[in-house]
């Protein structure tokens, strides 16, 4: 009955939806891209019941948001292993007074322009929420039933801007 219960809960679990710094999923080469989450980030859980001899049985399963992942799709050319970033919680949001020199635990960098993608207009980014299953039972029973994701795919444009320094 706990799988039961852990598959109830899976069917709710929501989508991360994408809000990064800069905007609209487009990066520039060698700037920290923030990332974070606007979807809820709250355990859910559901119960189920079932009649055993003179009463009822019943299972809470809850499926916790314990990590957000944020894949550059950028794959060899990524400076990170697996092209990917995780970390704990739903991200920070990037406000204006943090400029361009504050770092977030959720942030990536590409070294590359999505020309340089297969399709040569964007990397196939995804961004994930990674939740843990638990259970806990009228009889007293508990334990973790494992871990799941919630993927969003992204097409992330990469762009390189050209500069040249003039000496005054």
């Amino acid at each position: 009955m706990a799988i039961h219960a852990a598959n109830l809960v899976r069917a709710r679990l929501v989508e991360p939806v994408l809000a990064s710094a800069p905007p609209n999923a487009t990066s520039y080469v060698n700037l920290g891209t923030w990332f974070w989450t606007t979807a809820p980030w709250e355990p859910i859980s559901i119960t189920a019941m079932s009649p055993v001899g003179a009463g009822w049985m019943w299972v809470t399963a809850t499926a916790t948001p314990t990590a957000l992942v944020y894949r550059g799709g950028d794959g060899d050319l990524s400076l990170y292993p697996n092209a990917e970033v995780a970390c704990a919680g739903p991200g920070r949001v990037w406000i204006e007074e943090y400029g361009d020199d504050l770092d977030s635990p959720c942030m990536y960098t590409y070294v590359h322009s999505s020309r340089m993608a297969e399709n040569g207009e964007y990397f196939p980014a995804e961004l994930a929420i990674i939740w843990e299953i638990t259970y806990v039972t009228s009889l007293g029973n508990s334990g973790a039933l494992g871990t799941m994701e919630t993927e969003t795919p992204v097409a992330m444009a990469v762009k390189e801007v050209q500069a040249i320094i003039v000496p005054s």
